[in-house]
């Protein structure tokens, strides 16, 4: 990694922590892929003062972890799960105190998890199965925290086992993350406004594509939430950051999106009165019906999300990709957690790219260009 692109990283993220004040108890968390950025947050937060404690694993240490320890204990080592006002349970720990927690948040595993399922002893589907119990019981921590006064940032950053596993060029990649992570946020939080601002007192939302997205919607009174990177006046930050979503009315949702390629497909999710209907993968030219929990577990459309972040771009190596200017991207599962009414702690976005946005007959992106 170049080291000058990990400083950029580590100083930015630090930054928009400290604007929080004095944080004296920090937990980081993380993939030994990334040590050496971890590393340089955790300098920096102890070279402020603040107490450190940190938690680092390998592909292979997490899925025997799952299996000799068991997911809950290793969730509680990823995600610190709530234990009162302030305080927190780590795998093997009891309750401690804490103020903010650093969690690498877009990749626990640098594969993906079907890949990192395959890759170790134990057989595919046993490591499947538990990194996907794995992943529920990380989703619930997370919104254990929410009422515990325990800020927490969501730190994405790619892994190269990802990269190479998406074809995509590892430096470029890492520059875009540093270019999304240290641009002034103040561009961010005028994005936010101005797209919620657009929407304001609209009902009607058309979302349509030209690989074929063409989805109707109606959005309530719910208010906007803003992804604005700032800890003075959120619980949880992403960085790099850089969106503004909303709950759709539930049961509204009519139609299709296309997302991805997602490691060289493209996804067709179907709609049908709120609820995913269909699930499918593009193969030769054509369209596979797959099995899929969104349908097996009817998950519904759950959020519009806009991308407000003029640096990300969309690499779908974590979340950065749904915070890309000009995209939109829309959220399936729980949403309880932002304002909606849908409690479930499973949530998947997928992005939408060079959409044609409209609410009321009124355009907001066209062919990925904003036109407010």
């Amino acid at each position: 990694m170049a080291d000058g692109l990990i400083a950029g990283i580590a100083g930015a993220a630090v930054r928009l922590c400290r604007r929080a004040g004095r944080l004296r108890r920090v937990r980081i968390a993380g993939n030994v892929f990334a040590s050496e950025l971890l590393d340089a947050i955790h300098l920096r937060f102890a070279a402020a003062g603040a107490e450190v404690s940190s938690s680092y694993w390998s592909d292979a240490q997490l899925l025997s972890g799952l299996k000799t320890e068991g997911v809950a204990a290793m969730a509680d080592m990823y995600i610190p799960r709530r234990a009162g006002q302030g305080g927190f349970f780590t795998s093997g720990s009891g309750p401690s105190e804490l103020d903010l927690a650093v969690v690498l948040f877009g990749t626990p595993h640098t594969y993906s998890v079907q890949e990192s399922a395959k890759r170790y002893p134990g057989g595919a589907s046993g490591n499947l199965e538990r990194l996907l119990a794995f992943s529920r019981r990380s989703s619930a921590n997370f919104h254990g925290l929410r009422d515990s006064g325990i800020r927490l940032v969501l730190l994405d950053f790619p892994a190269r086992n990802k990269t190479d596993e998406l074809g995509l060029d590892y430096g470029r990649v890492m520059g875009i993350y540093s270019d999304a992570t240290g641009l002034d946020y103040r561009r961010i939080r005028s994005n936010n406004r101005a797209a919620a601002g657009f929407f304001k007192g609209r009902r009607e939302v058309r979302i349509a594509c030209p690989r074929g997205t063409d989805l109707s919607f109606r959005l309530g009174p719910a208010e906007w939430s803003f992804e604005d990177c700032d800890l003075r006046r959120e619980w949880m930050i992403q960085v790099p950051g850089g969106e503004a979503y909303v709950p759709p009315v539930r049961g509204s949702a009519e139609g299709v999106i296309i997302s991805g390629p997602v490691f060289g497909n493209l996804l067709r999710i179907s709609f049908r009165r709120g609820f995913v209907k269909a699930f499918e993968i593009e193969k030769k030219g054509g369209w596979r019906k797959v099995p899929n929990a969104l349908v097996e577990e009817k998950q519904e459309l759950a959020e519009l999300g806009v991308g407000t972040n003029p640096c990300a771009e969309p690499v779908y190596t974590g979340p950065i990709f749904e915070k890309t200017f000009g995209t939109v991207h829309l959220g399936i599962g729980g949403n309880a957690f932002f304002g909606g009414s849908i409690k479930k702690s499973a949530h998947r976005d997928f992005l939408v790219l060079n959409p044609q946005v409209e609410a009321d007959g009124d355009t907001f992106i066209s062919n990925g260009q904003w036109r407010i």
